[in-house]
Formats: C-alpha cells, sequence, structure tokens
C-alpha cells in the first residue's frame, strides 16, 4: 500500500527527490520529441460524464492494444474532470483519477492521483528503481471542467491542463532519470477510487487513450460545447440569473442593475440562497399537480424554474419527464448525481443498465455498477448510523428532536389528534398509529401490542393494508398471539381481493415458515406480474438461495434487484452491489463484464 504522504524509508527518498528536482515551468523549459505527424486514433474510454463521491469505487477498462510492454514508451491520455472540493481525509491525502497498481498497490505507468491541495500527482514505474511521483506546480479549479492531457515519450511527461475554451490554465514537464516502463495490458486502467485510495468528488467525463501516439495538444478529441457534461460547471442561464436578480430586488427593494448585485456578508449571502432554495421547493409543489392533471408541458415549465432556483427534487422530476427536445442529454440526473441525490444516482444506473441511448444516457453497464456500488455503500452507512429516533423518509420530518416530541410526542398535538380520529374510527389514523407503534417513531416508544392493535381495529373495518399487517402480525406472533394458520387465512383472501402486498406476504410464509421454496417464487412472480417492488426484490433474494433447488440462479437474481432498486427499493440497491462486487464470475450471464474491452 502506497502512504499518502511518506515520512521515512524509500518512499521518503522518493517524495523528496520529487520536490527538490521539480521546478516550475517558467524556471525550467522541456524540448519534448516531435508530436506525431500521422492522424491520431484515440480509444473511448468514457463517453458520458462519470459522478464520482469520495468513495473507493472505480471503473475499470481494458485496452485494445498493439504491443503489451514497449521499453521505449509513448502514448498521450486526455480526460475531462470536475472538481467540486480537493481531496482533504484524514489519513489519505491523495485521490485518484487514474490508478494502475500491481498486486502491492505500488503505482504504474501512468496513474494521476489529486493531491490535497488540488495539485497533479503524476506516478510512474522506471524500468530500473522504484515508482516515482512528480507534483504539478498548480492548482486545479473547483467547479469547472478542464481537460488533462498526459503526453509520455521515453524519459519525458508533459502534462497539459486546459479549459472548455482550450485556453491554457497549467503545465507540467519532467524528465526521469531512467526510461519509464509501460505495460498497456498488464494492469487495469481503473478511473476513480481502488481499494488505497479514494475518487475525486465531482466527475470524469470525455477520456481517451492514444496507443503509441505522442499526439499534439490541438489535434486531440475536443467536445462540442453542448455535450453532456457541460451542464455541469456551466453556471446559470441566462434566464436563470434574471429570475434570481428579480428575486433579489425584491428581497433586498433593489433598483439598481444585475452587476450591481451584491451581499453584505456571508450570512447575508446564505439567507438569499436558503430563500431561493424555498421558492425552488414551492414551484416544484405546484408542478405536481399540473403533472398529475396530464398538463406536462405547463408542469415542466414549473419545474424548469424550480431547477433555476436549485431545487434539486425539481431537476430529477425535470429529468424524468424529459423528451430529447426538451433538455440536454441526462444533464439533470447528472446535476443531482453530483449534489448526492439518490434517485438520481438510480436513474443513471438504470438507465446506463438498460437503455438504447434515446435520451442521450448510453448503455453502459460499467458506469450502472458504479452508481449501484457507490448506493449501497451509502445505504450501508445510513442503516449503520441510524437510531430508533431517526426519522425516515416515509415520516413527517420536523426540524429538531424537541419540535417531534411536541407535536408527535404522547402529549403532542399531532398524536392527540390521531388518538382521538382513532377512537372515532378513523382507518387512516389507526393505520398511522399502528404504524408509528409497531417501529417506534414519531416520539413514541415501540409497542408491538398497542400496534397490533390499532392495524386490528382498521383490519375489522375492511382496510386491505390494515389486514394485511395484521396478518404478519399474527404469522409471526409479534404484539398477540402467534396463529399461523389464521394470518395465512388472512393473506389469502387479501391477495385473492386483489391486495398485491399479501401475494408477497404469501410467498414470505411459505418460504420462512413451509420451507416451500417452488410455492413462494410461484406467489412472488404473481407480485412481479403486478409490478410490485417488494414481490419483485422477494423474488430476486429466493433466485439467490444457496439452497434454492438446482442452485442459485443468479442471473435472475440480479435482473429482479436492478428492477426493484430502480423503483426506490433501497435493500435491493444494496443486494444488486453486492452481487456485482463479490460474485463477478457470474456477470458475463447478463453481457455486463467487470471488465469491459473497448
Amino acid at each position: 500500500m502506497l502512504p499518502a504522504l511518506p515520512k521515512s524509508g524509500l518512499w521518503a527518498m522518493i517524495w523528496i527527490t520529487m520536490v527538490t528536482t521539480l521546478t516550475p515551468v517558467s524556471c525550467r523549459t522541456l524540448t519534448m520529441h516531435a508530436y506525431d505527424t500521422s492522424e491520431p486514433s484515440p480509444q473511448p474510454i468514457l463517453q458520458f460524464p462519470l459522478v464520482f463521491r469520495t468513495q473507493r469505487v472505480g471503473i475499470q477498462r481494458i485496452l485494445q492494444h498493439p504491443t503489451t510492454k514497449t521499453h521505449f514508451p509513448k502514448m498521450t491520455l486526455t480526460t475531462w474532470v470536475y472538481l467540486k472540493s480537493y481531496c482533504r481525509f484524514e489519513g489519505n491525502e491523495k485521490c485518484s483519477i487514474l490508478s494502475r497498481l500491481n498486486e502491492e498497490g505500488v503505482p504504474q505507468t501512468p496513474t494521476i492521483y489529486l493531491g490535497s491541495d488540488g495539485r497533479i500527482v503524476f506516478a510512474g514505474q522506471l524500468i530500473s528503481g522504484p515508482s516515482n511521483l512528480v507534483l504539478s506546480g498548480f492548482t486545479l479549479p473547483l467547479e469547472q471542467w478542464v481537460s488533462i492531457q498526459l503526453n509520455i515519450y521515453k524519459l519525458d511527461i508533459i502534462i497539459t491542463v486546459r479549459n472548455r475554451e482550450a485556453q491554457q490554465l497549467g503545465i507540467m514537464t519532467f524528465t526521469f532519470d531512467h526510461m519509464l516502463s509501460l505495460d498497456y495490458g498488464k494492469y487495469d486502467w481503473n478511473f476513480g477510487g481502488d481499494l488505497w485510495h479514494f475518487s475525486i468528488e465531482g466527475a470524469l467525463g470525455l477520456t481517451d487513450v492514444y496507443v503509441n501516439q505522442h499526439v499534439d495538444p490541438n489535434r486531440i478529441r475536443w467536445p462540442t460545447p453542448t455535450h453532456s457534461m457541460f451542464f455541469l460547471g456551466s453556471g446559470p442561464s441566462e434566464t436563470c440569473k434574471v429570475m434570481r436578480f428579480n428575486l433579489y430586488r425584491i428581497l433586498k427593494n433593489f433598483d439598481g442593475t444585475q452587476e450591481q448585485m451584491k451581499f453584505e456578508n456571508e450570512k447575508d449571502e446564505s439567507y438569499f440562497e436558503d430563500t431561493v432554495r424555498r421558492v425552488g421547493d414551492q414551484l416544484l409543489q405546484q408542478a405536481y399537480p399540473l403533472i398529475e392533471q396530464g398538463r406536462v408541458i405547463e408542469g415542466y415549465k414549473l419545474l424548469s424554474q424550480a431547477e433555476c432556483y436549485h431545487s434539486i427534487n425539481g431537476s430529477y422530476t425535470k429529468a424524468v419527464l424529459s423528451a430529447p427536445d426538451r433538455t440536454p442529454d441526462g444533464s439533470s440526473y447528472i446535476n443531482g448525481a453530483i449534489n448526492g441525490h439518490v434517485l438520481s444516482d438510480l436513474a443513471l444506473a438504470f438507465r446506463h443498465r438498460f437503455d438504447t441511448g434515446s435520451n442521450g444516457i448510453p448503455a453502459d453497464c460499467e458506469l450502472a455498477l458504479v452508481y449501484y456500488e457507490r448506493l449501497a455503500i451509502e445505504a450501508h452507512e445510513t442503516i449503520n448510523n441510524a437510531t430508533l429516533k431517526d426519522v425516515w423518509a416515509e415520516t413527517v420530518i420536523l426540524s429538531s428532536e424537541k419540535q417531534l416530541f411536541d407535536q408527535e410526542g404522547e402529549q403532542g398535538t399531532i398524536h392527540r389528534k390521531n388518538v382521538q380520529l382513532s377512537l372515532e374510527g378513523d382507518v387512516e389514523a389507526q393505520k398511522r398509529l399502528g404504524a408509528q407503534h409497531r417501529w417506534g417513531t414519531h416520539g413514541r416508544e415501540k409497542n408491538l401490542e398497542l400496534a397490533y392493535r390499532y392495524f386490528q381495529e382498521a383490519a375489522d373495518q375492511g382496510d386491505q393494508m390494515a389486514i394485511h399487517e395484521a396478518a404478519i402480525m399474527k404469522i409471526t406472533g409479534h404484539g398477540t398471539k402467534q396463529d399461523k394458520q389464521r394470518g395465512l387465512e388472512m393473506l389469502l383472501k387479501n391477495a385473492e381481493a386483489g391486495f398485491v402486498a399479501s401475494l408477497g406476504g404469501l410467498g414470505w410464509f411459505h418460504s420462512e415458515f413451509e420451507g416451500d421454496y417452488e410455492k413462494a417464487i410461484e406467489y412472488y412472480k404473481k407480485g412481479v406480474e403486478a409490478n410490485d417492488k417488494n414481490s419483485i426484490y422477494s423474488l430476486g433474494m429466493m433466485y439467490a438461495k444457496p439452497d434454492l433447488a438446482g442452485g442459485p440462479r443468479f442471473r435472475e437474481a440480479l435482473e429482479m434487484f436492478e428492477r426493484a432498486a430502480s423503483m426506490g427499493h433501497l435493500a435491493a440497491v444494496l443486494e444488486a452491489a453486492s452481487l456485482h462486487k463479490y460474485m463477478p464470475h457470474y456477470i458475463h450471464y447478463i453481457n455486463c463484464s467487470l471488465h469491459v474491452t473497448i
């Protein structure tokens, strides 16, 4: 494993050499060998932006190459990078853009890191001697796309950084004492994080490798101004700027021009940005009823305005409704993903996995795997950090525990209202109280007996959800005397009456209490036909069972998990990522190898 900042031994010698021998480009000029005159022929690595959020998650590619290893290396690599922040993690002061590591984690040629101060770190393996590190003398900018071009020729490297207007932002040159060793095929080309390093926080865009080519920076493939990655970092449109300025004028009673718009201090600016987001959320709420009424064009306009006001949910909903003539290629999903919006991650994963590219998001299973694995990591962290006092997505979210208790605790106004309504026979209040006592949410202690009582009261009035919940509690004996046969009868009757969730309940009963996997699969399939996400997930779990007759059926399991994950099923996200990560030898069954030849 490569230390973040070597302090002793051989690595310290390398680091000292790196720092002391590299001089600013203004003081040192390197004469590179003449560029190739033949037409450049790139091998595409990434054609669509890939979002990273500082995790040990990356994407691996294998090159088509004419030679395996050369002692006279010549190559060109270009990648576009968008950074939200620099790499400042305790104990890990470099994050990875491209890593090519051997089994011990020692970097091979070429490896590119980003330092904690925003400078590029190049690592390469020499033909004789250890790996060497070279640190750039300039810092990459935040929140804008920049092109990084690496040229390698024998002893020499040159790294050129330019913005989208092709203006040079920095250049780094270095000549090693020995020839660089470059093996195109022996080590993976891993973009993003790896076992030793976190990925950047941001995104990688259009990426090409020119094998055995020394390409002039002016002749590399350059993206068009409308490329989907440029949606990030382009700043608000003129329309959005005008809308934000008009809000500023109203809040400040301001009569000046847009150029004169300013804030007194950080608190003043923070208050304005909070107001902007609130307005965005209000516009989003206004858009929903229009969409439900079929007035999609009107709703879409409000969603576009909500996006201008920094509503991530508005941006996501706009992407869901988008047609090719309405939005840049998948840009709203990318905007959501880079801001941590889970549904945007799921949408990108699903579309990369199954889409034909009609909406501008290319089918690329490897990109889908990155999103699924990241979602799995974040979901595990959420679950591990959760407590009984946590408020989940399906509950009323209030700003503080005290406010929550005041309104939802045993003496709270909302709780008292629900109790009164339940006594009057209000089914919805009974179900709310049943769920809250069952899981211990909304300021109350977990009380299974009380939960069962409320569910049974609603079930006695014929509510199918309450019948389902009461049946499950009878089967398990939670909150009432266990009666598996009576619970089974309730589920059967409820399913026959058309309550889809009870089909899944029947599958669960036959799997967990009867050990009849075939019968369980039969019921789960009925739920799948009705598009019930819990049945879809549960069928995947059945297919993945190691004691299933004939052995586990991982291909079908993965298909079910991915389908349920695309519907927002959290556990399905975990299972899909787990299969991808820990059972790679089964992935070829769905034409998605962990190493895609490009």
